[in-house]
């Protein structure tokens, strides 16, 4: 039953001249899966993995940390 129905699909449903593009769009979502599975799952920033693996580990206590600082766009009104 389902090799009939998957040789009914193909000749029915799917041609030829749309396999790239299947195949490019299969890519595409794989790639933002990966990417978003990816985003959620990571650890903080790491630089160096090998010297440095948990820099978060080695700031001593009486150290302040730094901050960037960004600076608001202005909004003029006329």
């Amino acid at each position: 039953m389902s090799s009939r129905f998957s040789t009914q699909f193909k000749r029915h449903w799917i041609k030829k001249e749309a396999y790239p593009i299947v195949g490019i769009m299969a890519l595409g979502v794989s790639f933002a899966t990966f990417h978003g599975i990816r985003q959620l799952t990571k650890q903080d920033i790491v630089i160096n993995h090998k010297k440095n693996p948990t820099p978060y580990m080695n700031v001593s206590k009486d150290s302040k940390p730094t901050y960037i600082v960004v600076d608001e766009p202005r909004h003029y009104t006329h």
